[in-house]
């Protein structure tokens, strides 16, 4: 599993950072390939692939308001 929001990275309050932690819409079951292009490494994802975790990314940052 791969927080789509890291909570570690994302807040300094305690409220948040459990709601980040255990909010099943920010946890995402990844490939190695997958986990790798989160990560910075687009290896051989498919247009659709890449395309498909840019947009729940977004969703999650507008549903707490992150700055896209």
């Amino acid at each position: 599993m791969h927080h789509l929001i890291s909570p570690f990275e994302n807040t300094n309050n305690l409220s948040d950072l459990l709601t980040l932690l255990l909010d099943p819409d920010n946890l995402i079951s990844l490939s190695k390939l997958h986990h790798g292009y989160i990560h910075g490494n687009p290896g051989r994802l498919t247009e659709q692939e890449r395309e498909h975790l840019k947009e729940r990314i977004e969703a999650l940052k507008r549903k707490y308001h992150y700055a896209i």
